[in-house]
């Protein structure tokens, strides 16, 4: 049985009961905001992401992050990937929001960035330019450097500097050019060097070339070379075989040849990064000293070389052709109305000694010419020699040693007239006569006694002297080059030996 006590009790029960339940229904619908933050990493080095997660309580539907020293540096979504550039510790912060509701939190040093190690490096669009190109160098260094310090410089000591990130340079200077990179931070420094990196071209580069006084010379004498190089040049090196000095530097040296022989000549010429070499194969003869009388070279003009320098006056049509046999030097071109006169001397008044007179020519013409004559201008049984080609078909070739009382004319059918170069030798020796071509002797007679085969007359090259001297006939139509006089008889073995020369 129920009393009144005991049902009073039991509406307090039921009183309680139905405001608890009122209670936890409304936290459950309306629960309270608490922000909170989580991270994926908190500590990176520069130029790495972290991944925001919200672990905030009560259900928010906003959210405003503030991330210093970050990129982005706000966000409203709910898990931001955020960059970090540069080193330090930076906060966050994180705001949310439920209808009415706010929570915020910032956490200091919540995110820690380091240096990043540095590695150096670039690359250019180009690795060889002309003088006054641009070139644009680009940063390719990782770490995230603060500074760069860039050096260029070649082997002539030109140093160009920048402090760019990415410069665009330009040379003033050629040169082959390293390149050197410095990068750093706070946190420390990288570098890189490219030897040799970039060639920058001379707008004017070097061309070697070079002449000399003379092709040709005899043992003992030198010659002087000419320097005629082009471009922009810094130096130059000589090379000379056969030479003293064997090697010069000289802008123009004088150079001495002892011993026989036909030598090379190079010449370099260079600036600070390209080479032009000209080499000359065969540019310099020497020729036997030993008895010499005279030399004629040809190489441009009728002067000789030899120990008494009798130089030949131009009658006359005589040019001088910038190629001879060995395609050095130049050669006497004689278009049959022309010669070359050296007046009466002593080198040339052979009388009763011996000598020998050779010779290079060429000629493809058939008609009868003189070659050379001492004396002669009196005709028949005057005091002279001679060489002459084409009286007929079997002479060829005649070389004549004559006096008062007549000559001795050693004939030869063998031609050359045939538009090669051919070496022809006359020679002399007491009462023998011989003529060699291209080594070889063809011809060989003994006279009676030693003919006298001078008087004061000229010596003539390239046409004969008539009528008592002042004119002449029998002009040579061809070249003529390297013409040498001895006082003495070469032997045999010489004879072959100046062929050799060629």
């Amino acid at each position: 049985m129920i009393n009144k006590y005991t049902a009073f009790t039991y509406c307090l029960l039921l009183i309680h009961l139905v405001i608890s339940c009122s209670r936890e229904d409304t936290m459950f619908l309306d629960p309270p905001l608490e922000a909170a933050i989580e991270a994926d990493l908190r500590e990176i080095q520069v130029g790495d992401t972290v991944r925001f997660s919200d672990i905030s309580a009560g259900l928010p539907s906003q959210w405003k992050w503030i991330f210093e020293g970050g990129s982005p540096g706000e966000s409203v979504v709910h898990s931001p990937i955020v960059v970090y550039d540069t080193a330090g510790t930076y906060p966050v912060t994180l705001e949310v929001r439920r209808g009415d509701k706010v929570s915020s939190i910032t956490i200091p040093d919540f995110i820690d960035v380091g240096y990043r190690a540095l590695a150096a490096d670039f690359t250019t669009d180009t690795t060889t330019v002309n003088l006054g190109e641009q070139v644009q160098f680009t940063d390719l260094s990782v770490g995230f450097p603060a500074s760069w310090q860039w050096e260029f410089y070649a082997a002539n000591g030109t140093v160009v500097t920048s402090e760019e990130q990415h410069p665009e340079m330009t040379f003033s200077k050629p040169g082959i050019y390293s390149v050197k990179l410095t990068v750093s931070h706070p946190g420390g420094e990288g570098m890189v060097v490219k030897e040799e990196y970039l060639t920058v071209l001379s707008a004017n580069p070097p061309e070697a070339e070079f002449m000399a006084n003379s092709t040709g010379v005899a043992a003992g004498g030198s010659i002087t070379f000419e320097n005629k190089t082009t471009g922009d040049v810094t130096g130059w090196t000589w090379t000379f075989e056969g030479g003293s000095p064997a090697t010069s530097t000289e802008l123009n040296p004088t150079v001495a040849y002892h011993t026989p022989g036909r030598y090379r000549v190079v010449l370099e010429a260079y600036d600070e990064i390209s080479t032009s070499t000209k080499t000359r194969e065969g540019f310099v003869l020497v020729v036997p000293a030993d008895g010499l009388a005279a030399y004629y070279p040809l190489d441009g003009d009728g002067n000789d070389i030899g120990p008494m320098a009798q130089h030949a006056s131009i009658i006359g049509d005589v040019a001088f052709a910038d190629a001879s046999r060995s395609d050095v030097g130049a050669a006497a071109q004689f278009e049959g109305s022309g010669l070359l006169l050296v007046a009466d001397d002593p080198a040339f008044n052979f009388g009763t000694n011996d000598f020998t007179i050779s010779c290079w020519l060429n000629t493809s013409n058939t008609n009868r010419m003189m070659i050379w004559a001492e004396s002669g201008a009196n005709g028949a049984r005057d005091n002279q020699t001679w060489l002459r080609l084409n009286d007929n078909a079997q002479r060829q070739i005649r070389f004549a040693v004559e006096d008062g009382s007549g000559g001795t004319i050693q004939n030869s059918d063998h031609t050359v007239s045939d538009g090669q170069w051919h070496h022809v030798v006359c020679v002399r020796e007491g009462r023998v006569s011989r003529v060699y071509v291209d080594g070889t002797l063809i011809k060989e007679g003994t006279a009676p006694v030693v003919k006298d085969v001078s008087n004061s007359q000229d010596f003539k090259i390239g046409a004969q002297e008539t009528d008592g001297g002042g004119t002449y006939s029998n002009y040579f139509n061809g070249m003529i080059d390297d013409f040498l006089v001895y006082d003495r008889a070469l032997s045999e073995q010489e004879i072959s030996n100046l062929f050799d020369l060629q």
